[in-house]
């Protein structure tokens, strides 16, 4: 029998919102349409405040530490700019290592969390520019088909 385990996660512009389904124990991300109603963000446009923070040269700094700034602190930074709006996503797969681009390059770590507007991914060490949640996802499940994906938003 197919095991089921369901969650939408609550993003400020919940355009799309996400859901992690669980079948025979096989974890499958899925991006589901549910709606166009958003609250405080325009239509394709990703958050203006997050978005800002991209230019900032002390926060590219911050980026550019991997020694002292994860990507824990990265994405609660954006979530902070955004004025608490949003979600702080975070990714896994069943065996414990998750392969992520960073810089260019595939990297593996435990988990990746990176802040979401609801319409697109903020992640400056996977690209410069925030990038639509669909392809963000699409490019993490080619490199992790087994992608599980948890709202850790505080």
């Amino acid at each position: 029998a197919a095991l089921y385990t369901e969650f939408a996660l609550s993003l400020a512009a919940p355009a799309k919102a996400l859901q992690v389904a669980t079948r025979n124990a096989l974890p499958v991300a899925v991006v589901q349409e549910v709606g166009s109603a958003g609250r405080g963000f325009a239509n394709n446009i990703p958050n203006k405040r997050a978005s800002e923070l991209l230019s900032d040269p002390a926060f590219a700094k911050r980026v550019n530490d991997v020694d002292c700034t994860d990507c824990d602190d990265l994405a609660r930074m954006f979530f902070k700019a955004s004025g608490d709006k949003g979600s702080i996503l975070d990714f896994t797969t069943p065996s414990g290592a998750i392969r992520v681009k960073e810089f260019g390059r595939v990297e593996d770590f435990v988990d990746h969390r990176v802040f979401s507007d609801g319409k697109f991914i903020f992640d400056p060490r996977f690209s410069s520019k925030p990038v639509p949640v669909k392809q963000f996802i699409d490019e993490l499940k080619q490199l992790n088909p087994e992608l599980v994906i948890k709202d850790v938003t505080p």
